[in-house]
């Protein structure tokens, strides 16, 4: 029995009677997602028109417009796909300030050594100032004495 062969005087509930019996003996089961039904049966997914109900999805005559000029159009979830490639793009620019503030503390890392160093070679150019003198002076004794 197909519900798009009954008159068009049957009732609502006549129609969701008949659909319950036929999914009850084509599954072997009570239908148990009503509740769910009748949140989603007004989505134009769930939308057929009388003749159509039997047809397959791809063959339905319900039509959808889409207003071009709607700036308030709605907008898509994002994909699976779109989600993985996000989260790379995270990760990835995680990853790379992660990177910049390494760069900047090795950078101040060397430029404190820097110092260090050349204050180091300062203190080694001022020994070996010192001791060039030493060894002028003590040349000069030694040429006095002689």
């Amino acid at each position: 029995m197909h519900l798009g062969s009954y008159p068009c005087n049957t009732s609502v509930d006549d129609l969701k009677n008949a659909a319950f019996q036929q999914y009850r003996a084509r599954y072997c089961g009570d239908f148990r997602h009503e509740q769910i039904w009748y949140i989603v049966r007004d989505e134009p997914k769930w939308k057929y028109t009388n003749n159509v109900f039997g047809a397959s999805r791809s063959s339905s005559t319900v039509k959808s417009s889409i207003n071009l000029d709607n700036e308030e159009a709605t907008t898509r979830p994002i994909g699976r796909n779109a989600a993985k490639e996000a989260a790379k793009g995270k990760a990835a620019s995680s990853s790379s300030s992660s990177n910049n503030r390494l760069d900047e503390i090795f950078e101040k890392h060397i430029e404190v050594n820097q110092k260090s160093f050349e204050r180091y070679q300062s203190s080694l150019d001022n020994k070996n100032v010192l001791k060039e003198k030493k060894l002028k002076i003590k040349e000069e004794k030694l040429k006095t004495e002689l």
